[in-house]
């Protein structure tokens, strides 16, 4: 429905919510921002936006949607009224563009309908809170009204159409051999063709030839509308039944649709083709062993009076090629393209034309111009000229303007020739056609072996047609095909040459006449396994994949049946389209299987998730090289224009029964994907999910309490301001999560050519990411590439990233950062996802461009639900995204985004609670002591389940890191705007590990000297974890600051081990490009972390250049139940090829430096290398051990060493596959004995080391051993 508002000029505030009998009274008003310059890169443009605000479809204008749901489910909605609008008094016009002009009225137009989530009901109600003064072109914002929301009982709700879906698939039972058909008209099955199935025809009954199929076309997307429920069985004649055998000369006779079709349009009162975006062909089931089939019945004509004589048809001819997306995105695939060739002449054959009839010509071509263009259509002899609009400039172009032509010509010429050529306004100008429609009369005179007709003009309450159709003899037979499945052999009589049949019109009908010695051939494709989808149980997470991933998809349904305790069901899609679109792919069989899974579960809390487990394509088709379509996508009919065209498998989600078509849908499952191309990339995410979820001592550490966001520093500083508002709703209501901030504009940028980078930033989120995260949140410029202008994350980075062990989620606010539907390339968000040895394990991400002003709603959404409990569990990846989703509506920019990842996992966590009881042995209750520099601290806590009772259960380790006091930064003003200031709290006092013991736990460490002397509030973060379970918690009543001035005496620095990766290396030994830096530290009083006093951070200094040292203070660990020792780990990225020298420099809590040195050789890892092989002891008698140097760390590699006498026979294989973490493998040991199990005797033998990684090649090194007996 929608309802006008006068504009009324009011400027007071209200706010009130109030009840009434038949509904509610809800007061909103809306917190509208500034105007900001801003939009996809530099296609700058005004945004008007509020808090909340999603995108009014076509333009950049906000608008308000809100999905308000009824507390009394016995209520459905009725109608809906906008009172009180109260507007500011401020003239906006100069910040809207001209094409949006015409979207802004003089009155409110509110939209309203019904919305349903599940088992809850409610209203969906949006509209454009902007109105513009008519007189003086004055336009102002709405700032406050209120929603009159009137409800109606159930029982007087008018019935919405819920389909009743069958409960077995014919499907289920007998043997089936499929048929494809690509063509409508009159179809034979052969003897031959049966023998080519597979069958042996006489082993059949023919009488129990049965032959099911849905039509053709596409199915319709709007749930309301009508369809097949499973396969229906179409009337046939099979020639030669009747003696119950089919031989050789017997053959079945079928009305068989191509899958593109045409139909009448009352609105243009012209025939329309709509062509099938999905599949060509169109497919039929035989089946032999059910019975009697339907048989083509025989249908009289009438005796009543004609009204009308039909010896005159319209008929209809296509051209489309279909052969080139032009923008790989949308619906519509282009033919011919005008640039070299400008003139391009068609032709249309319509025999026996009825000249004086006009002739109806419709086209639609396409032109990329930066000037307005035209084409010039010469049909016949008439001559039409149709303007192309020229393209914009900017980031985000439009690759192309179409435009529509529509003529009617009459013409003395039999046939119809269609000339176009394309008038270039500049010599880079290009053209592209479409299609070509023509529909002309025809005498109803037979041409050709089959001829399909039908008349428009006879069709009518109470009409009676003589139907008469010359050129005809008794060969020739006519069925009446209005109604495909129900075949009627239409009763005539022969008048001489003419066909003749009288019949009521009052619909109208559609026939076709033909030589049944001439029917179309048809295609065998496979013979049917048995399935009954109809009849499958509602799980509560669908996976739908390919055949090809079918092994790797049922292990993760496994692995969520037995470890989440999930029904789950796997099925393909070819199953999926078996019984719901007839064979054909279609998006839509895929939604209504899920439909009929959801309408099954009523109001149960079944059927929540589904995976689209395989990746998608923009080509359904097939027609580009390497295609992956696997598990189709939904994508716009917007196919020249990136910021309007888009791909969402939010489609899947709309099942209640007025969704699914264009307007306001809600999502009623949670929905990922996961974009797999081939069963190593699934195996590979499999293996990820199943880590990232077991809850194992890799797995479970503190980087689960850590949130990284990253802010670009553009569009005046827009970027900053929304992470900030979400980092500070972050940090006021969910504070046991630690903030990591990487903000452009706060780091200092590097000229080079070409622009400008940010090294620091691309190392910061580096090692964050390798160091872990629980989310990952980037807001800001991005692509298929990576994100921002300076590039701080690139196509490498993601490749190298190895944190297996640490994945974060991913939420990126960005431009097509994981644009998957493109099969030449994979974006960054796919490689994310991808990377089988870290990335992230999931991405709520965007697939086109978006408008950053219309992201902030939802990103600010996701997060909050992320961190909201259910019945004591977070919310799985699914429900953060489908509720997150609910109030967008028609909001396209929110249909761009999806997650890439299982919906039915939930983020890594914490369940339980870490507190604090006492400091210095004083309960924390009281007033607790201060953290003074160079003072002895004892913490005490506990930790306890969600009752906040204690855990007595509970023996394991807790992480706790102590901050300094918040600290405020400056931003620098890189790009443009104000200087900024946002707060942070990342300097580190302490870090350690203590032991869990029934539930307790007590910590000790020593204050540094270097902390900043002013008083105020200290953090401690806990992280809890039993090697099964885990916990977190914070506490932020202790204070922090001054001097212990009864400080003991200490002048020694502290002692360092240091490694390259681990224990293992030896200076000089070889690496890859990205070596991990190992530290031992060891010190009486403590390392010293804060990072605050001037050079006294830890620091790391690559080949002497000290000018671009790296600061280590956040990667040092003290050990377990000491403060006195500890580790640093600190991963570098991409260094270069050769050899490097690292120092280290550290300083105690006493501010005492120590420094350690070492060199290591750098061999990319991209080429397999050796560096040494060896084993120890050598000799030996009983045992030794072999140990390789390399440089695959991270890697999954496989060893395997030959052992040969001197002699050169082979005594020994030893294999085994590793996952080695550093550049030295784990020793692999050897008793001695040879492959028959004998001990080999004394002497000298040789063997070979082979190093194998899949994707980096193979290496070999060789030494001796000498066994000594």
């Amino acid at each position: 429905m929608k309802r006008a508002i006068p504009f009324f000029l009011i400027f007071v505030f209200l706010l009130n919510v109030a009840g009434f009998g038949s509904g509610l009274i809800l007061s909103r008003s809306l917190q509208w921002q500034e105007p900001v310059k801003a939009g996809p890169d530099d296609s700058a443009e005004y945004f008007l936006t509020f808090y909340d605000a999603a995108q009014l479809p076509g333009t950049l204008l906000p608008s308000f949607h809100e999905t308000i749901f009824f507390s009394n489910q016995d209520k459905s909605f009725l109608s809906l009224e906008v009172k009180n609008p109260v507007f500011d008094s401020t003239d906006i016009s100069r910040f809207i563009r001209p094409d949006d002009l015409g979207y802004i009225g003089g009155e409110l137009e509110i939209a309203a309908q019904k919305a349903q989530s599940r088992s809850q009901k409610g209203v969906h109600v949006s509209f454009l809170p902007l109105v513009r003064d008519i007189a003086n072109g004055k336009i102002y914002r709405l700032i406050s009204f209120e929603l009159h929301i009137h409800v109606q009982s159930l029982l007087s709700e008018p019935n919405m159409l819920k389909q009743d879906f069958v409960n077995q698939s014919v499907l289920a039972a007998g043997t089936w051999y499929q048929f494809s058909v690509s063509e409508t008209g009159v179809h034979k099955i052969t003897y031959n063709d049966l023998v080519k199935a597979g069958i042996n025809p006489a082993n059949i009954n023919p009488r129990h030839i049965r032959l099911y199929g849905n039509g053709g076309g596409m199915l319709p997307e709007p749930n309301a509308e009508p369809r097949h429920d499973d396969l229906i069985e179409n009337a046939i004649i099979v020639v030669g039944e009747e003696n119950g055998v089919f031989n050789q000369q017997d053959y079945i006779l079928f009305y068989g649709q191509s899958p593109h079709e045409w139909k009448y349009s009352p609105n243009s009162t012209v025939f329309e083709h709509r062509h099938n975006i999905y599949d060509d062909h169109n497919y039929y089931y035989l089946t032999t062993d059910r019975g009697m089939g339907k048989r083509i019945a025989m249908q009289p004509g009438t005796n009543l009076e004609k009204t009308d004589v039909v010896n005159s048809f319209s008929d209809y001819l296509l051209h489309q090629l279909n052969s080139k997306n032009l923008m790989k995105s949308g619906r519509q695939w282009f033919g011919e393209e005008f640039e070299l060739i400008l003139t391009r002449n068609f032709s249309f054959s319509f025999p026996n034309r009825l000249l004086d009839s006009a002739i109806q010509v419709r086209a639609n071509v396409a032109a990329n111009s930066l000037q307005s263009s035209s084409f010039t259509f010469n049909i016949n002899e008439t001559s039409v000229q149709i303007n192309v609009m020229q393209v914009s400039s900017g980031s985000y172009p439009p690759v192309a303007r179409a435009a529509f032509m529509s003529q009617s010509v009459v013409s003395s010429q039999g046939n119809i020739a269609v000339n176009i050529t394309y008038n270039k306004s500049t010599s880079n100008s290009k053209g592209w056609l479409n299609y070509i429609w023509v529909s002309a009369q025809r005498q109803l005179s037979m041409t050709g072996d089959q001829m399909p007709f039908r008349n428009l003009f006879s069709t009518g309450p109470d009409r009676i047609s003589e139907f008469r159709i010359a050129g005809t003899n008794a060969s020739h037979r006519v069925w009446d095909v209005t109604d495909p499945a129900n075949v009627m052999q239409q009763e005539t009589s022969l008048q001489g040459n003419e066909t003749v049949y009288t019949l009521a019109t009052d619909h109208l009908r559609e026939f076709i006449v033909f030589d049944p010695s001439k029917a179309y051939a048809v295609e065998f494709v496979e013979k049917v396994a048995n399935q009954n989808l109809h009849g499958a149980a509602v799980p509560d997470l669908l996976i739908v994949t390919h055949p090809l991933l079918l092994d790797e998809a049922r292990r993760l349904a496994t692995f969520h049946r037995d470890f989440s305790s999930l029904d789950t069901l796997v099925v393909t899609t070819f199953q999926i389209y078996n019984e719901f679109s007839s064979g054909k792919q279609d998006v839509a069989a895929i939604r209504d299987f899920a439909r009929m899974l959801y309408n099954r579960s009523g109001n149960s809390e079944k059927f929540r998730y589904l995976l689209l487990f395989g990746d998608a394509s923009y080509d359904y088709k097939d027609r580009i090289a390497q295609n992956r379509n696997f598990v189709p996508v939904w994508t716009s009919p917007e196919s020249l224009d990136p910021l309007w065209s888009y791909v969402t498998d939010d489609f899947f989600g709309f099942l209640n029964p007025h969704e699914g078509g264009p307007g306001a849908n809600v999502l009623d499952i949670g929905i990922g994907r996961l974009p797999l191309g081939s069963p190593e990339e699934a195996a590979g995410m499999v293996d990820k999910i199943i880590h990232y979820a077991s809850n194992t001592q890799a797995t479970m550490s503190d980087w689960r309490n850590i949130l990284c966001f990253v802010a670009d520093d553009q569009d005046n500083s827009l970027h900053f301001h929304d992470t900030e508002r979400i980092a500070n709703d972050i940090d006021t209501n969910f504070r046991t999560f630690n903030l990591s901030k990487i903000y452009l504009d706060a780091y200092k940028p590097v000229p080079v050519p070409g622009g400008t980078r940010y090294p620091d930033v691309n190392q910061a989120i580096n090692r964050r990411v390798q160091q872990g995260a629980l989310i990952v949140n980037f807001i800001g410029h991005g692509g298929v590439l990576g994100w921002t202008h300076e590039r701080v994350l690139e196509l490498t980075d993601i490749r190298n990233w190895t944190n297996f062990d640490m994945m974060p989620v991913f939420i990126t606010a960005t431009c097509e950062f994981a644009y998957f539907d493109d099969p030449s390339f994979r974006s960054a968000g796919e490689l994310v996802l991808l990377n089988p040895n870290g990335g992230g394990i999931a991405l709520f991400t965007t697939s086109r461009p978006t408008f950053a002003s219309f992201n902030y709603p939802l990103n600010r959404r996701l997060l909050q639900f992320a961190f909201l409990r259910e019945n004591g569990e977070y919310k799985r990846m699914g429900d953060i995204i489908m509720q997150a989703k609910q109030p967008s509506g028609t909001d396209s920019n929110a249909r761009k985004f999806l997650l890439l990842g299982d919906p039915a996992l939930r983020m890594a966590i914490p369940t339980y609670n870490v507190v604090t009881t006492h400091v210095n042995e004083q309960e924390i209750t009281l007033a607790a002591d201060t953290m003074r520099a160079l003072s002895l601290i004892t913490i005490k806590g506990e930790v306890n389940c969600l009752e906040n009772n204690l855990m007595e259960d509970f023996n394991g380790i807790v992480t706790a890191t102590v901050f300094d006091k918040e600290q405020k930064v400056v931003t620098l003003t890189n790009d443009t705007g104000d200087t900024l200031k946002f707060r942070m709290q990342e300097n580190i006092v302490y870090k350690g590990n203590a032991s869990v013991i029934n539930g307790h736990f007590s910590f000790s460490f020593i204050v540094p000297k270097d902390i900043a002397y002013a008083y105020g509030p200290a953090k401690i973060s806990y992280y809890a974890t039993d090697g099964l379970r885990d916990a977190h918690g914070k506490e932020q009543r202790i204070y922090i600051g001054g001097f212990n001035e009864n400080a003991g005496i200490d002048n020694k620095g502290p002692e360092i081990e240091l490694y390259i990766n681990d224990e293992n290396f030896v200076s000089g030994g070889i690496t890859n490009e990205n070596p991990i830096l190992f530290a031992i530290l060891s010190d009486e009083n403590g390392i010293n972390t804060t990072g605050i006093g001037i050079g006294h951070d830890i620091t790391a200094v690559l080949n002497h250049e000290t000018n671009k040292a790296h600061y280590l203070n956040d990667f040092y660990e003290a050990d377990l139940d000491t403060y006195q020792s500890g580790t640093i780990r600190y991963p570098f990225f991409n260094l270069p090829d050769g050899r490097h020298h690292l120092s280290l420099k550290v300083w105690d809590i006493y501010n005492n430096p120590s420094e350690a040195t070492i060199e290591f050789v750098v061999a990319t890892s991209g080429q397999i290398a050796l560096r040494e092989v060896l084993n120890h002891p050598n000799p030996f008698s009983d045992r030794t051990n072999f140990i390789v140097e390399h440089n695959q760390a991270g890697a999954n590699v496989e060893f395997e060493i030959y052992i040969y006498s001197i002699d050169g026979r082979l005594r020994k294989v030893l294999k085994e596959k590793i996952r080695p973490g550093g550049y030295r493998s784990e020793p692999l040991s050897w008793d001695g004995r040879g492959d028959d199990g004998q001990l080999l005797e004394s002497g000298t033998y040789i063997y070979r080391v082979i190093l194998r990684n899949q994707k980096t090649g193979v290496e070999e090194l060789g030494n001796k051993l000498v066994i000594i007996r």
